[in-house]
């Protein structure tokens, strides 16, 4: 079981990377924040050693994309044991705190290791009288979090900068589905710089993917950001059946039918026991084969379902096993053939062809070239 669960499942993740806008009244403030996987670098052997390097190069360029400044740091990293030895999720964190005074900027972000190349870009501009910076979503002790998982409450924050007075209403709208779930009505005054903060109790949410929004109703101006929330155990039984079917795409039957006929009051121990098998960290309180699947899950669910549950999609299936495709190349419009994606996962070696032979959005699985290619209806 171990052996097809690692063939089947990687966890290895690409470069996350994002920015943090804090908006004041002739400058800003704005963080760049990098995740690297240790697993995405190559590694090279040299005596007993293992060595990689990695190369980050930020520009700033203004309005008339002439450069405003650009630094480039190298990092030699070195370690004494094989990289497969190493907790696959491992990562290579580093920030960067950009100050500048120029009301209209772009900054690009590129990441080399060696032949591989990642990059981020973003445009800023501060104007108008009402200036939001990014929604960011901290824990009890104002830590930053990219990610929500058992956790109760979080606060939501907006940093913002108002040349006038300010006095109005705001919404607070959790969206799932492209609909309202939750919503918060709040009121804001006060002038210059101005924090946001308001504390949500997550007790009576679902567990999914959500956009966060602050709506400013006099200024019609918002602030957005996704949000993935997996709560302790509030599946839902019509969500419970659709999640443990979509386990059964890599676990063994009996572990499947021992989550698919378990009683309510015995779900939540089976559940943990399931997981607990397949914690790739024991030690640590995070189950990351546990969160990195029910992230897939829900993210098929949103994105890839039109008459079928996304799970339940080639494309669906595909992602849950496999994750984020490195590539993908999209052709919505071809005169001589069907609507068709290929994905590409380069570090697999995979390729996955997807056609909608019907011009629902439906999109079939079709035998690929590549040699690596694996059937999801074996």
């Amino acid at each position: 079981m171990k052996l097809f669960v690692l063939i089947l499942w990687t966890f290895f993740k690409n470069v996350y990377g994002d920015f943090l806008y804090f908006p004041k009244e002739d400058k800003d403030s704005i963080i760049i924040h990098l995740e690297i996987p240790i697993h995405y670098l190559v590694f090279l052997k040299y005596k007993d050693k293992y060595f990689t390097e990695i190369e980050i190069n930020y520009v700033i360029y203004d309005k008339n994309d002439e450069i405003i400044k650009a630094e480039r740091m190298s990092e030699k990293i070195e370690i004494d044991k094989p990289i497969k030895s190493i907790k696959e999720d491992s990562v290579i964190l580093r920030e960067f705190f950009v100050i500048d005074k120029e009301e209209y900027k772009k900054i690009y972000v590129k990441i080399r290791n060696f032949e591989k190349e990642w990059s981020i870009e973003r445009k800023f501009q501060r104007s108008g009288d009402l200036i939001l910076g990014d929604l960011i979503f901290l824990d009890e002790n104002d830590k930053i979090l990219q990610r929500i998982e058992n956790i109760g409450k979080i606060k939501i924050f907006l940093p913002l900068y108002s040349r006038f007075e300010i006095d109005e209403d705001f919404k607070i709208e959790f969206w799932r589905k492209n609909k309202v779930e939750k919503f918060f009505k709040e009121h804001l005054t006060g002038k210059g710089n101005i924090n946001v903060v308001k504390e949500i109790d997550l007790k009576d949410f679902s567990s999914g993917n959500y956009k966060v929004k602050i709506y400013f109703e006099k200024s019609k101006k918002y602030a957005e950001r996704s949000l993935f929330f997996y709560g302790s155990f509030l599946f839902k039984d019509e969500e419970f059946e659709q999640i443990v079917d979509a386990i059964s795409y890599f676990a063994k039957k009996e572990d499947v039918d021992s989550l698919r006929y378990s009683p309510p009051s015995e779900r939540k121990i089976r559940w943990e026991k399931f997981w607990k098998k397949r914690d790739p960290s024991p030690g640590t309180p995070e189950n990351e084969f546990e969160e990195e699947f029910l992230r897939r899950f829900y993210y098929a669910n949103e994105n890839f379902g039109v008459y079928t549950p996304g799970y339940r999609t080639a494309r669906g299936r595909i992602y849950i096993l496999y994750g984020e495709p490195d590539e993908i190349e999209r052709h919505p419009f071809e005169l001589e053939s069907y609507p068709y994606e290929i994905w590409y996962y380069y570090s697999k070696r995979l390729k996955f062809v997807f056609v909608d032979r019907k011009g629902t959005g439906e999109y079939e699985l079709v035998p690929s070239d590549s040699p690596k290619y694996i059937s999801p209806w074996r």
